[in-house]
């Protein structure tokens, strides 16, 4: 199940990004990285981190808005969408 909710995470993270809906990108590619902890093959789960990690940085990094310092934080330690709401 790991698989899927890998995906749905990715694709809902990058929908979030192209409305400029940076909390709930951050929210969701914080919970895809925590999902592809589950996957049990080494290779898969590493690439699914790194892609996660990706898209979040490409994402996100370059957009100038209150609480970027806090996005960041809050991506960084994979804390989700209940950290990412408290900004």
């Amino acid at each position: 199940m790991a698989g899927p909710a890998c995906d749905y995470r990715m694709r809902a993270g990058e929908r979030a990004v192209s409305r400029a809906a940076y909390t709930e990108a951050i929210a969701n590619f914080s919970l895809g990285l925590s999902e592809a902890e589950k996957l049990p093959e080494a290779a898969e789960r590493m690439r699914r981190q790194l892609d996660f990690t990706a898209e979040a940085w490409s994402g996100l990094d370059g957009h100038a808005r209150p609480g970027k310092r806090r996005s960041r934080e809050c991506f960084s330690k994979g804390c989700g969408d209940e950290c990412c709401r408290r900004q």
